[in-house]
């Protein structure tokens, strides 16, 4: 899920998969953000609904009166509704009458999961109308909501079947860590849920030519997930800076749009779930060095006494080398097997997860602990 902004309206749109096995945007434009604005002992909130909505009646749609409990104690709110809680709500703090702004701190994508119980990878029921695909993203249908999606408890749809992608990269560089402005990309290697391999190799150490390669492979593979290892720390962003280097843009989402930071870290591609197999290694406490390799050991996907691990300050080396150079390519594609298959061994647990505390996919295993804890409570704190 993402929120949007077009033409001047707010929509949230649902990404997803229909029985068929379609791959179908869902846009809902009905949904309005709010926040609550907590009104001071003794002071009228009418008079103090009246002086917002004559202060910011172009931020703000509407203006309930009501009372919550906060802390245990009733106490009186106005909830507003409006396009930017967290703008809006940073002006309000200054009124008089206002004591203090509640929830405006909740992303509007999140907002809607929670006040309409969509639960992310779960089966849903929406009445809808089809529409042109006037923003050209990457889907077979969409659609445009007309009810609110309700959750089915019981579905005996199964699974549908994810399109995975699976990469690694191997950059060139003789003097310590690569850097995205002057070390190019070397190699790339892929492995999808058909269990097809790909690699993309460049021209000595030119990599326009891999690049290009890679993002047309992608639009034309589609998938629903793609995965690697590092990819929010780093690689995520050096791909994209590379692509730029060379006058290109990486737009490999499904809303043809470039990877963007996120919240927690992470880096979001719209409609496509982004894993970051880093973001899964405090899962295991009996692996203490926490790389790739060590972590496929573990788990029995690819032991490194069958398959030697090159280290990354002798990438440059082996490339140079014509002798040498198969054992880098045969490593690289070992990698992105190694990602593929410990993704095949967590992604159940990481889909329930999600389901369980309500973060999208591509965000559960980012967020630290504490914060998929929060959000399993802010949901069911809700009022009923």
């Amino acid at each position: 899920i993402n929120a949007e902004v077009k033409a001047g309206v707010p929509q949230l749109w649902l990404w997803g998969i229909d029985s068929g096995g379609n791959r179908v945007l869902v846009i809902d434009r009905r949904f309005i953000a709010y926040f609550y604005v907590v009104v001071s002992p003794g002071y009228d909130a009418s008079k103090l609904a009246r002086e917002i909505l004559d202060m910011h009646s172009e931020s703000i749609v509407k203006i309930e009166a009501g009372s919550r409990k906060l802390f245990g104690t009733s106490v009186e709110v106005l909830k507003v509704y409006c396009d930017d809680p967290q703008r809006v709500a940073k002006l309000l703090r200054s009124f008089e009458g206002v004591k203090d702004c509640l929830e405006d701190d909740i992303r509007m994508s999140m907002r809607y999961l929670i006040d309409n119980n969509v639960v992310p990878c779960r089966w849903h029921n929406v009445e809808v109308r089809e529409e042109a695909n006037m923003y050209r993203v990457r889907v077979d249908k969409v659609y445009l909501a007309e009810t609110v999606p309700i959750l089915l408890e019981q579905s005996e749809v199964n699974r549908p079947d994810l399109r995975i992608l699976s990469f690694s990269i191997i950059c060139y560089s003789q003097e310590g860590s690569p850097q995205a402005d002057k070390n190019p990309i070397i190699i790339i290697s892929t492995v999808n849920s058909q269990g097809e391999q790909c690699q993309f190799l460049a021209n000595d150490k030119d990599d326009t030519c891999i690049l290009q390669q890679f993002i047309c492979y992608i639009h034309k593979y589609n998938p629903d997930i793609i995965a690697g290892y590092g990819t929010n720390a780093k690689w995520m962003a050096y791909i994209r800076e590379r692509t730029q280097n060379i006058h290109l843009r990486l737009k490999i989402d499904r809303a043809n749009s470039e990877p963007h930071p996120s919240v927690y870290g992470h880096y979001s591609l719209t409609g496509i779930v982004h894993l970051d197999l880093a973001d899964f290694t405090d899962l295991f406490a009996d692996v203490k060095v926490k790389t790739l390799e060590n972590i496929a050991d573990h788990l029995g996907i690819m032991r490194n006494s069958e398959h030697p691990v090159i280290w990354d300050v002798d990438f440059a080396n082996y490339w140079d080398n014509s002798q040498e150079k198969p054992k880098l390519l045969q490593f690289s594609m070992d990698t992105a097997v190694r990602i593929k298959g410990i993704l095949d061994a967590l992604l159940d647990f990481s889909i329930q997860l999600s389901s369980l505390v309500s973060l999208p996919l591509d965000h559960v295993m980012t967020a630290a602990v504490g914060f998929r804890v929060d959000w399993f409570l802010i949901k069911h704190a809700q009022p009923v």
